[in-house]
């Protein structure tokens, strides 16, 4: 596990942003852990479970990846994806640091020998199981009924998608030992906003995506994450 940087390595970003402490990094490092486990443990539970579990382990990385932006002044990302294109492979996710402060701009290999890549990763990579990534919300009336919370059409058209990012992390799968594209890829600046990096390279109001089961059995048993892109905080609706 690589631990973040220190602060001297970076400039300080202005701006109104708190930043956190090396103590407070490795505690939420510790609790991604721990909800790893957990998702691992439960694969032959409920469709409910394995949801609920991987979108928790995912807002872990995505918090881990806006703390270490704004605590080093860097661009950091959570990049999600699975080893090939089959819905049958797990969900892969990966919080990486830019190590010189300057922002991805396309893909980009981690594998490569140290010192030669300028991206590394903040903690061990993480998977869950027999759940799949979904594209940004779409109008599930069913859904909206069940919880009022969930943002409205118009704000979830403005929404953009990290299956749209032009960035791309190739990374070692610790399980098997081979490499695996992560191309679903959220970026946090050193303010803490989130983005997706697209071609039109326009500010997001947010961004979002949908965790559901494999099977699909039950639609609308899913996750919806909303990261909010002013502020880069993230919501789970279930």
């Amino acid at each position: 596990m690589m631990l973040p940087q220190s602060k001297a390595a970076f400039p300080k970003y202005p701006g109104g942003n708190r930043g956190f402490t090396l103590v407070e990094l490795l505690l939420v490092i510790a609790i991604i852990s721990i909800l790893s486990l957990a998702v691992t443990s439960v694969t032959g539970g409920s469709d409910r479970d394995r949801v609920a579990l991987a979108a928790e382990q995912i807002r872990g990385q995505l918090d881990l990846a806006r703390q270490t932006a704004i605590s080093l002044g860097t661009h950091t990302y959570v990049a999600l994806g699975t080893d090939t294109s089959s819905r049958n492979e797990p969900v892969h996710a990966a919080a990486l640091q830019s190590l010189d402060g300057q922002p991805a701009t396309g893909a980009v290999d981690v594998t490569t020998d140290s010192g030669k890549s300028r991206f590394a990763l903040i903690t061990r990579m993480q998977k869950a199981e027999l759940v799949a990534l979904e594209d940004t919300l779409d109008s599930d009336e069913k859904f909206i009924d069940r919880d009022s919370r969930l943002p409205d059409v118009t704000q979830r058209d403005r929404a953009a998608k990290p299956e749209d990012s032009v960035v791309a992390f190739t990374v070692r799968n610790p399980g098997t030992g081979s490499n695996i594209k992560l191309d679903w890829v959220i970026e946090f600046n050193p303010r803490g906003e989130a983005t997706v990096r697209t071609a039109a390279s326009s500010p997001a109001h947010a961004v979002a995506f949908s965790i559901a089961p494999l099977r699909g059995e039950r639609d609308p048993l899913r996750a919806y994450i909303w990261i909010t892109g002013s502020t880069g905080h993230t919501e789970v609706f279930e």
